[in-house]
């Protein structure tokens, strides 16, 4: 009895093809792909790719890869209207806790995280702004508060030097006794009188009180130069160099930096919708494209200090951990045959097995 050979499978145009090649090619080739994964081979393909990347860069221009309403569109999408998770907020709260409560607050000072050197330029700079300085003085001495301030220590002063320390009653029998006799006699008759006695001298004080405040600006004008506030200063930083971040937010309690994170939070939830946002955010993107919109990206990457050791260094730093677990778990090899596999289950791939 004779066995009939099996016919080999036929593609679509007659041909004869092996049923394993195929399959047999699929996984020598996921595997040749999986041996290029381990820490060298992932190093030399990244930056075998980067390398490339760069110079392939080198006559390409900017705006040919993006443009100004393409970026437009990402922040509006990603920064005007992505909603901010809870999580995220809850995060950077107890991460703000974490840091009042660290022990690395108690053993570090000021003058170790914010050298004196920058302190001093600072105050450099700051004690030269004449014109801010002037316009700080002259909003501060004609703010209403401040003229209610002015009135109510001159009328406090003045009360105090009548009714203490006029030493004339104070000395005469029974003249003293006769005041309080008087002011006693006032109280029950009227309660409400003096008070509005106070009230009306405390307005008629600040409405006198213009040449007083024109007097206390001029002053501070003189009072507060260049040389005064970095004298000033040098007694603050003398006083706060040497305190420890612990003791500096002794007044902040965690309660507080959450407080302060909610109010940080909603603000920036409103801002991120107003029309200043949007204008400012729109101006700069396009004056960035006008600036570089024409340049070959090699030198806008070197413009911004990015070189392409920097970005080899990176994507290894990150990406190797985790192909490495994704290749034990099985997931890598899993998704390159998952990938490969369209191609040799293809119908161009199998005519050319035939």
């Amino acid at each position: 009895m004779t066995t009939k050979k099996k016919n080999s499978p036929k593609t679509a145009s007659g041909a004869k093809q092996s049923p394993d090649l195929a399959a047999q090619l699929l996984d020598a080739h996921v595997q040749f792909e999986m041996r290029r994964f381990t820490p060298k081979g992932i190093e030399k393909t990244v930056r075998e790719e980067v390398e490339a990347a760069f110079q392939w860069l080198e006559g390409i221009r900017l705006k040919e890869l993006a443009s100004a309403d393409r970026v437009l569109g990402v922040m509006q999408r990603n920064v005007v209207e992505l909603p901010v998770a809870g999580g995220l907020t809850e995060l950077i709260g107890e991460m703000s806790r974490m840091v009042i409560a660290s022990k690395h607050s108690a053993e570090t000072t000021l003058d170790e995280i914010i050298p004196r050197k920058s302190f001093d330029a600072i105050v450099d700079k700051a004690s030269s702004l004449d014109r801010v300085r002037m316009a700080a003085i002259k909003r501060t001495v004609r703010n209403p508060a401040y003229s209610r301030l002015i009135a109510d220590a001159i009328y406090t002063v003045a009360k105090e030097f009548v009714l203490q320390q006029n030493l004339f009653v104070q000395k005469m029998p029974g003249l003293s006794s006769l005041i309080k006799m008087g002011q006693g006699a006032v109280r029950m008759a009227a309660p409400s009188l003096e008070p509005a006695i106070d009230a009306q001298i405390k307005e008629r004080i600040e409405a006198q009180v213009e040449t007083a405040i024109h007097d206390s600006e001029e002053f501070l004008m003189g009072f507060l130069d260049g040389d005064r506030i970095a004298g000033i200063s040098d007694g603050t930083w003398d006083h706060l160099a040497s305190l420890t971040l612990e003791e500096h937010y002794s007044n902040i309690d965690a309660d507080d930096m959450e407080d302060f994170i909610v109010i940080g939070y909603e603000f920036w939830m409103e801002f991120r919708k107003t029309e200043y946002f949007k204008k400012t955010y729109t101006e700069l993107v396009h004056y960035f494209f006008e600036k570089y919109g024409d340049k070959e990206m090699d030198v806008l990457l070197e413009d911004v200090g990015v070189t392409s050791d920097m970005v080899i260094l990176e994507i290894v730093e990150f990406l190797a951990p985790i192909l490495a677990k994704a290749k034990t778990s099985g997931y890598l090899e899993e998704r390159v045959r998952q990938r490969l596999q369209a191609f040799y289950q293809s119908k161009a791939a199998k005519d050319l097995l035939a």
